[in-house]
């Protein structure tokens, strides 16, 4: 799988550190992120504060040790999404979205599906995302019908089927979601024709 690659940037300079560094590791603590990407404890607990609020990362786990509790973060579906926009490597961040998140398929399926489409995919993405935190199969789908209504080589659509019939269940409502917004165009197509055949 290709890394995917983006020059524009959506976050603050320790706001990315921070998303990039987590798409490559496993959750953690506030303390161990600020030791890991060499920041100072104040600036990092600001900008993580912002991430949080932002709905970027969110907590997974809480472990006790010596009596204390500790939270441990991780990115939300948002942030996985920022991170690739931010360049995070696809195939790494794949990797960790399927040990972290092991139930969330619509994720996974579009995390492999990204790289072979334009990589303004991605932006879309996660402008269907942005401020629900969770990618639903309702997005998905909007985002295949988007595509498939643009020029893309035939070959293309076969890699797309190969990647989406990893994921069946996914496919099933995929298909089902999809076949909805096809009627609904149709049926909005309908409405036009016959406003023009009145008018004229």
């Amino acid at each position: 799988m290709s890394t995917h690659k983006k020059e524009s940037r959506t976050l603050p300079p320790l706001q990315r550190r921070i998303v990039l560094y987590l798409a490559k590791a496993n959750p953690q603590t506030i303390n161990e992120i600020a030791a890991n990407i060499l920041s100072g404890s104040k600036s990092t607990w600001r900008a993580f504060n912002s991430l949080k609020a932002k709905g970027l990362i969110d907590e997974m786990d809480v472990k006790n040790y010596r009596g204390r509790e500790y939270s441990y973060y991780w990115l939300t579906d948002e942030g996985v999404l920022t991170a690739t926009i931010e360049g995070a490597p696809l195939d790494i961040i794949l990797t960790k979205t399927q040990k972290i998140f092991p139930e969330n398929r619509i994720l996974q399926c579009f995390l492999e599906m990204a790289p072979i489409f334009n990589p303004d995919v991605i932006r879309i993405g996660y402008s269907a995302i942005k401020n629900k935190r969770k990618l639903q199969d309702i997005d998905l789908a909007k985002l295949l019908f988007v595509v498939m209504l643009t020029d893309i080589p035939l070959q293309l659509y076969t890699e797309v089927l190969k990647t989406l019939q990893k994921y069946p269940n996914e496919y099933e409502l995929l298909k089902t979601k999809i076949e909805k917004i096809s009627f609904g165009i149709d049926q909005l197509k309908k409405v036009v024709w016959d406003q023009e055949n009145l008018a004229s």
